[in-house]
């Protein structure tokens, strides 16, 4: 066969390819339209419903049945019918808006509203356009900065994990990222950790095509906050987030549920530490002598860069007992070691590590023992004024602006987010590490470390004690009011010692709307008489820092 006939050949096959393939396409849009068409004919009103929970934009969370996207408009369209139901609303949903859908407090880019249409119109509307109805399951949310790795685990994948386990649902959930950011297919790193901690049915985003009207038979809205440890500082400088200990209990949990969805079978019983490299700012200029260093006074320090092979790396983090890196977004990495494991985070020269504390506080909270080094000489540091301003730049600045940049040698004051340019100076500058420095600083710090006794590796405790019990109040002459009681009933099966866990608070009423407040380490405790014969008393237990509830009970002489 010459070459001309297998060119004919070809062209053919894919002519008959085309053709097939059109033909499905047609059919299968036959399909849709009828089942779509059908949906509209049995539901000639097809009504929405919203109800929501929460004081204000931040803490508000709702769930809707029956609503609608229109993609031209980039609007959610509510079809207000006669059984229609707005429960939980404000009185003005657009002051500023009626719910923020990230996990980020404060931000007008994530607010969610809706516009109204009477349900009868629907049939008119979705003539239109492509109408596609969605039976199942939606939660909508907006991604903050999921090409930053820092950004995207905290704000984005740990509160919807979160969400999503808090919900219980039993079936495959859509995701609608309601950003303006493109599909996580198009982000790096982003779909292997949506495909990994995710079992949902299909994504939708804001910037979908055009001409489509897509109805969803429920939705959720919003992120559940609980996991959230850091602000970075958008009316107040940075800082952490946490409130609670329950949050900080929270916040290990998922981080313990998002290990196990990445880690080995089997680790190597050999310790070893990831060395975090960096490709294009903010770089160690002589990682070598660095890590040469390590190898040979601290332990096997193996060196890793995020945009080599990101699945190994967070396999390897996930069995490595020592995390170091310059401060940057892949130091959330942090996440995937394993309790008791190291971090030592590093910083540019004139930076103040109290004022920027994301990892140190996740470090903290999950028990890994944390390390700080701070480049201390300016000499061993090389800035890049040619930079893009948002990159530290300064040359398109005004000759004072960048004068007093320059000349800038004590460490920065707190400051608020993003923009501020003695940050951004600063903070990509590369260093030479005075391996000397880190050795005294880090290393030896590292080796006691290796010597001593781990912190204990269970999950703070959630257990409550119940009211006390059996509240008995006698009077004696010589003695006074003689106070006692039992211990709470579920206190026995707490599961832990109780040995100097419990004590008891006892809070009287004095009269004129003042109290007294008196702790006992026993199940006893002896009040004088103060001229009072009759008065009101509460006790309760606390255990293990947990307190419990107050049980009212009255003395009589």
């Amino acid at each position: 066969m010459s070459g001309v006939d297998v060119n004919i050949a070809l062209e053919k096959d894919t002519e008959d390819i085309t053709m097939i393939a059109t033909t499905i396409k047609i059919l299968l849009d036959s399909l849709i339209k009828n089942d779509y068409s059908k949906l509209l004919k049995d539901n000639p009103h097809l009504q929405s419903s919203i109800w929501c929970w929460g004081q204000d934009v931040n803490t508000r969370r709702c769930r809707a049945i029956n609503i609608c996207y229109h993609s031209t408009h980039r609007q959610w369209v509510f079809l207000n019918g006669p059984d229609s139901v707005q429960s939980g609303l404000p009185n003005d949903q657009f002051r500023p808006a009626l719910l923020s859908v990230s996990s980020v407090n404060d931000h007008n880019q994530f607010y969610f509203n809706y516009v109204t249409i009477e349900s009868q119109f629907l049939k008119n509307v979705s003539s239109k356009l492509q109408f596609r109805f969605v039976k199942h399951k939606t939660i909508v949310f907006a991604r903050f900065k999921p090409d930053n790795l820092m950004h995207s685990l905290h704000d984005d994948i740990l509160p919807l994990k979160w969400t999503l386990d808090g919900l219980g649902w039993d079936e495959k959930a859509n995701l609608f990222m309601y950003d303006d950011w493109p599909h996580p297919d198009n982000i790096s790193f982003n779909l292997y950790f949506y495909k990994k901690v995710f079992n949902f049915n299909e994504i939708f985003i804001k910037s979908m095509a055009s001409d489509n009207l897509i109805c969803f038979k429920e939705i959720w809205l919003g992120l559940d906050r609980e996991t959230v440890w850091y602000q970075y500082g958008f009316h107040s400088p940075q800082g952490p987030a946490l409130k609670t200990d329950q949050q900080k209990r929270s916040i290990e949990l998922a981080s313990k549920q998002l290990r196990s969805l990445f880690k080995q079978q089997r680790c190597s019983e050999t310790p070893y530490g990831i060395f975090l490299s960096r490709t294009y700012n903010r770089l160690i200029l002589n990682e070598d002598e660095l890590i040469k260093m390590l190898n040979k006074e601290a332990a096997t320090v193996i060196r890793m860069n995020v945009n080599d092979d990101f699945v190994n790396l967070i396999i390897k983090i996930s069995c490595a007992n020592l995390l170091i890196g310059m401060h940057g977004s892949t130091l959330i990495l942090s996440l995937f070691l394993p309790p008791g494991s190291s971090i030592v985070e590093m910083f540019p020269f004139g930076i103040n590590p109290e004022h920027y504390t994301p990892y140190k506080t996740i470090a903290q909270t999950l028990k890994l023992n944390y390390i700080r080094w701070v480049n201390q000489n300016l000499n061993n540091s090389i800035q890049h004024p040619e930079y893009p301003v948002s990159l530290g730049g300064i040359d398109d600045l005004p000759d004072k602006m960048k004068s007093q940049i320059k000349n800038l040698t004590e460490d920065l004051e707190p400051h608020l987010c993003c923009h501020d340019p003695n940050w951004l100076y600063r903070i990509y500058q590369d260093t030479f590490v005075d391996v000397n420095h880190f050795r005294e600083t880090v290393v030896d710090i590292l080796n006691s470390n290796s010597t001593l006794s781990q912190p204990n590796m269970q999950i703070s405790s959630n257990f409550y004690p119940g009211p006390v019990r059996n509240i008995e109040c006698k009077y004696e002459e010589s003695k006074g009011f003689q106070i006692n009681w039992d211990n709470p009933w579920n206190i026995e099966f707490s599961g832990t010692d109780q040995f100097g866990k419990i004590n008891f608070e006892l809070l009287t009423d004095e009269g004129n709307g003042k109290g007294l407040v008196s702790f006992s380490s026993t199940n006893f405790l002896v009040l004088p008489f103060k001229g009072k014969e009759v008065f009101s008393f509460w006790v309760r237990c606390n255990f293990n820092d947990k307190k419990g509830p107050f049980t009212l009970a009255h003395c009589l002489k």
